[in-house]
């Protein structure tokens, strides 16, 4: 006579197993995932780390220093962008602007020399007699000069994102870690005694 409550028994053991298997699974995924995002932060965070170094160590050994160039000159020579190799193309013609200044070096000394700049440089509104800021190389050659200097670009964004993204995987892990040890574990632990209540119903009947 107690046949129908032992299978309704069994049944409802065998879709709270199910459930779990989901639940489980669902957890699982969401580590999974995290853990993916923790992995991409710390690439993300120690690539630009590695780019800082390099740029700091980069900026640290240049040897740009900068200086005050007077303008004597400025003679603008044409040479085509394009070179045709058929009687079809049209050639262009592109210029490169070629400056000859007098600067300061670091002890006084006074260098003439000439700066050449194309067509795509910022510097393109230099008045002769005129003195404006300028960069040579104090290392190796002082009449080596130019009006740009190197900007050395910041790896911040990079950097930040990838701690960012580590600190979220942190946190997720975290509260994921709570909810295992005061919801997950004592539903398992219900769930398990339910088992074992059920499977010792059965055995009897």
């Amino acid at each position: 006579m107690r046949k129908p409550s032992i299978q309704i028994n069994s049944n409802k053991k065998v879709r709270r197993n199910h459930e779990n298997s989901q639940h489980v699974i669902w957890i699982i995924s969401i580590a999974t995932f995290t853990c993916i995002i923790a992995i991409i932060g710390a690439v993300l965070g120690s690539v630009g780390v590695i780019k800082q170094v390099h740029n700091r160590v980069d900026q640290s050994l240049s040897n740009e220093w900068e200086t005050k160039c007077f303008v004597f000159q400025r003679v603008s020579i044409p040479y085509p962008c394009n070179p045709c190799n058929n009687s079809n193309c049209i050639t262009y013609f592109c210029s490169e602007e070629k400056f000859k200044v007098r600067y300061e070096i670091f002890d006084g000394t006074e260098i003439f020399s000439y700066i050449n700049i194309n067509g795509n440089s910022k510097k393109q509104n230099i008045q002769i007699g005129q003195e404006y800021p300028c960069y040579y190389d104090r290392s190796t050659n002082y009449n080596s000069v130019k009006w740009e200097h190197k900007q050395w670009k910041s790896q911040t964004v990079m950097i930040s994102i990838g701690i960012s993204l580590i600190i979220i995987a942190f946190v997720v892990l975290t509260l994921l870690g709570i909810y295992m040890i005061v919801i997950e574990r004592p539903r398992l632990n219900q769930l398990k005694r339910r088992n074992q209540m059920l499977t010792h119903l059965s055995a009897e009947h």
